[in-house]
């Protein structure tokens, strides 16, 4: 398995397998998918709006999140002066989910990074136009610098379409799917990746 998603994601980087590979390959609980049209992250973006995150319903403590989810939620412990996260996010779906949000010291209104925590199932599509082979703890990763759309499947209803435009690093770890999204370097987000505890 971990050599077919190692072969499945460096075919993503060839535009004719890409199209190929993205019709049935998942990273845990992320399918991705060929976009249909021009995804909504790269057109019409306001960048003083609000943080697509920060708008998730669900919002609880972590502490509620740990009796809540009966996923093992771990922090990242780099960089070192991090802490517990500001907000923490358990929304309802098909799929049992954590989302932890960092803010910016300065500028409570700004995501430092979110990492989201996806339990088994098809939780979300992600349309991007490219995403680079990387490794987590020596699993298959893949990483996209790209703005794309996330399809997020919340309640029973019709997937909800995010913009997304900061880079985003996705493994998958002891089935549990990661997906760490914030405005940070490939070898940033794979230290903190590497970090949870």
């Amino acid at each position: 398995a971990v050599v077919a998603i190692s072969l499945l994601l460096a075919a993503l980087l060839i535009p004719d397998l890409r199209s190929r590979a993205l019709d049935f390959l998942h990273l845990g609980a992320v399918r991705f998918v060929e976009p249909t049209g021009t995804p909504a992250a790269t057109v019409g973006l306001d960048p003083s709006a609000r943080p697509w995150v920060l708008s998730l319903p669900g919002e609880t403590t972590l502490d509620a999140a740990r009796d809540a989810v009966p996923l093992p939620i771990r922090l990242p412990t780099y960089p070192p002066d991090l802490g517990a996260p500001d907000r923490v996010f358990a929304p309802e779906g098909p799929v049992d989910t954590v989302v932890m949000v960092w803010l910016q010291p300065d500028d409570p209104t700004r995501v430092r990074f979110s990492l989201h925590m996806l339990g088994t199932g098809n939780f979300a599509h992600k349309l991007t136009a490219q995403l680079e082979e990387t490794t987590v703890n020596g699993a298959p990763a893949g990483w996209t610098t790209e703005p794309h759309e996330y399809l997020l499947f919340i309640d029973d209803s019709d997937p909800v379409p995010r913009a997304v435009t900061a880079p985003v690093l996705l493994w998958a770890q002891d089935g549990i799917t990661y997906r760490l999204e914030g405005d940070m370097t490939l070898n940033e987000a794979r230290r903190i990746a590497e970090s949870l505890e």
